[in-house]
Order: structure tokens, then sequence, then C-alpha cells
């Protein structure tokens, strides 16, 4: 499975994870489970994404999952994961119980290649469309609304964009 995203923008995943089968589980094991109890676990094995835990441990040790992190379709928040020309690989485990180390449990990856946002030019002046204006006229144009969708990103550098212009005739 493959994604494409924007930085800026929110995604949503939606996969379908499945147990290994099993033909006879013995009755009691942790194989004769109602498969309507299966819990799931998203994490991003390439690098971090905390928008994916919430804050603490639980008793296995593993970091707490966001809510967004604990169904089978993931649903991440703009900025959740960095642009980077390497996809992240996130992987989705599907288990029963609480313990993720359990042997019935069914792992899927995912690749998403988040890319940077473009770049938003806004100019306004010049009246919009074509205008037509003699030599030597002068006219404004301001392009002081553009701006960086990625430079709202937490811990983003501060947008130190610069703006050229050239007239074509």
């Amino acid at each position: 499975h493959a994604y494409a995203t924007t930085a800026a923008a929110a995604t949503t995943i939606d996969v379908d994870a499945s147990l290994p089968a099993v033909v006879d589980p013995a009755p009691g094991s942790e194989c004769d489970q109602d498969p309507t109890g299966l819990t799931y676990r998203w994490q991003n094995l390439t690098s971090r994404a905390d928008c994916l835990y919430a804050p603490g441990v639980n008793q296995y040790g593993w970091p707490n999952l966001h809510v967004r992190a604990s169904s089978r379709s993931l649903a991440l928040p703009a900025f959740c994961l960095a642009a980077s020309a390497t996809p992240h690989r996130l992987r989705l485990r599907a288990f029963f119980g609480e313990n993720p180390g359990t042997r019935s449990a069914g792992t899927l990856d995912v690749n998403v290649t988040v890319s940077p946002t473009p770049l938003r030019a806004i100019i306004l002046g010049g009246g919009g469309g074509v205008r037509v204006l003699p030599r030597d006229h002068v006219f404004e144009l301001d392009a002081r609304p553009s701006f960086d969708p990625d430079a709202a990103a937490p811990n983003a550098a501060a947008d130190n964009s610069t703006y050229a212009w050239s007239c074509v005739l």
C-alpha cells in the first residue's frame, strides 16, 4: 500500500489488517478469540511521529497511543509526518487483547510519501486581469499575503521567503 500527501494536508489511511488463519484453535488458547476483539496499533518505523502517541506508557512499557493510532483507519493531521524524499513506513499491527507481543497478530506496512506543500503566491493590486497602461504609468503589486504553508508546522524555521519580479513583454 502506498499513499502520497503534502505536509500541510490532513490524510486518512484506510487499510485492512487480518490475523494469520488458524485451522482449529485449541479452546482457551490465545488463538481462540472473538474476532471482534481485535486491537490495532499504528507506528512509524522510519521516523518520529509524536502525533501517534499520548503521554505515558502502558503496563507493557509501550508508549500510550493517541486514539487516532488505535483503529484500522489512521487519520493523520497536518504536519504529523515531516516532508521527506524517502517514504515514511507505517505499520499497522492487529492483535487480540492488550499485549502487542502476542503470537496471534497480523501486520501490514504502508508507505506514505510526504512532499513539501507548494507555496501560496497571492498577488494584490494591478486591478486583476489584463490592464493596458501608458508607458510611464506606475502601479503597485503586493505579494505580502503570500506564504509557505509548511512554515505553520510546529518547530518550523522562520519563513524568510524572498520574491523576485520580472516583466515579460
